[in-house]
């Protein structure tokens, strides 16, 4: 299979944290491919690298040794220029606090993406998004005014305000009750399936990463499993 099919390539994917004279590696050379359009979980308890991995994918921290190519740039040969292009205009970011700025208003919060890449013709794209993760009548809304499930799905929305190539998530629903927890995996299924974006969503909810196409255990910095998701649990 040629490398265009592949959201993501990983070979012997390292990373080493240094902490005053301690060394802490983080990742211990993992090796990773996920194709374009999938939806995988990365699973694992705190410490186990999750994080780690989706700031490598991020373009928001560098490894230290083997090979990372994401959408078909080696992130190695990029300079911070590119790397900056790249989180612009192919990556989107949900983390589990909400970052909304609570001033704004929802569509306001996510239009700003498009306000700040002077993409301003794409304004109304913005509007189509809250429709789309299901807030046509809270649009206008701030922050303060909307449940927990609601700020998440305002992130989920900016996230996608460039339209990204690769969604990345970090514990998305690690504020959220069961129910908007399941809520918001259902729509991340529902944004792969038809708007053809690759997820990689970190989590340490069993049921929530059996809700994905495949789930990749991390422990320890070292992959414990890779498994397709046959039978979904939840």
């Amino acid at each position: 299979m040629e490398n265009h099919t592949y959201a993501v390539l990983a070979e012997k994917l390292k990373k080493v944290y240094h902490l005053y004279k301690e060394e802490i590696v983080a990742l211990k050379g993992i090796d990773v491919t996920i194709k374009k359009g999938e939806f995988v979980s990365i699973m694992g308890p705190s410490g186990a690298g999750k994080t780690t991995f989706l700031n490598l994918v991020g373009c928001l921290d560098k490894h230290t040794e083997g090979s990372l190519i994401v959408l078909c740039a080696n992130l190695a040969s990029l300079n911070e220029r590119q790397l900056h292009n790249m989180r612009r205009h192919h990556l989107g970011f949900v983390f589990q606090e909400f970052f909304l700025i609570k001033e704004l208003t929802a569509l306001e919060n996510v239009q700003l993406p498009i306000v700040f890449a002077n993409e301003y013709k794409n304004l109304p794209w913005a509007q189509y998004l809250l429709e789309r993760v299901g807030l046509k009548q809270r649009m206008n809304h701030q922050p303060k005014e909307l449940s927990g499930g609601e700020m998440q799905r305002v992130a989920i929305a900016r996230a996608l305000a460039n339209k990204p190539d690769i969604l990345l998530a970090d514990e998305p629903t690690g504020n959220l009750d069961t129910k908007n927890a399941r809520d918001i995996y259902d729509l991340l299924r529902q944004l792969c399936n038809e708007e053809k974006i690759t997820i990689i969503a970190a989590t340490h909810n069993v049921k929530l990463a059996y809700l994905a196409d495949r789930v990749i255990h991390l422990r320890e910095g070292n992959i414990e499993k890779d498994e397709l998701v046959i039978e979904r649990r939840f």
